[in-house]
């Protein structure tokens, strides 16, 4: 595991690691914080051993994927703006899946009340982009507020930025066919936090 190589390899303390992804790559990062808190039932798993006061310096979220059901409200309401559809979802989500059963660890909204409420020991700062034309949207906007509801043990904060007009990770996907980064608002809140952390 990455983060396990650049602690006891690369000798980085945990107060200067960012985690970071971006859809799927979001998913994942909240797997491992689930994982963090709550250490994976399977025990062929590598465990990630922090110290108390051990804190990751921060994690970004860019249009995290957190539910792999269709139901809130901006499934339909985006249907059209964004650049993904609920078929492709249903591939990419039996695919990632590869036949495990779904959990919190790949369904962070599915966790259960408490599941973060000591996200802030481990993790300082947290920032959740998105954008308000994607279909994922409110599902963004629901793990935030189960972030801030839960959130304590820690000194920082849930930052939360949704970019009027754009859709799902316009970050990787329109920067990909020439969009300049600062013609994106997704792009310039992710180098603003980063900058403010570096």
């Amino acid at each position: 595991m990455l983060l396990i190589h650049v602690r006891n390899a690369l000798h980085l303390r945990p107060g200067s690691i960012l985690l970071g992804g971006d859809s799927a790559g979001a998913n994942l990062v909240l797997a491992l914080l689930s994982h963090i808190l709550h250490p994976h039932p399977d025990s062929t798993i590598p465990r990630i051993a922090l110290q108390e006061g051990d804190a990751l310096k921060g994690a970004l979220l860019i249009s995290p994927w957190v539910d792999f059901s269709h139901t809130a409200p901006s499934f339909a309401r985006n249907k059209g703006k964004d650049c993904i559809d609920v078929r492709t979802l249903d591939r990419w989500a039996r695919n990632y899946l590869g036949g495990a059963p779904a959990d919190p660890y790949n369904q962070p909204l599915t966790a259960p009340r408490g599941w973060w409420s000591e996200l802030g020991a481990w993790v300082t700062d947290v920032l959740v982009v998105a954008g308000s034309d994607e279909i994922m949207v409110d599902d963004v906007v629901r793990l935030v507020e189960v972030l801030r509801r839960d959130w304590s043990g820690g000194r920082g904060a849930v930052e939360a930025v949704v970019v009027e007009g754009e859709a799902h990770d316009v970050v990787l996907i329109d920067r990909a066919v020439g969009y300049g980064p600062e013609e994106l608002g997704m792009d310039r809140e992710v180098r603003r936090w980063l900058k403010e952390r570096l």
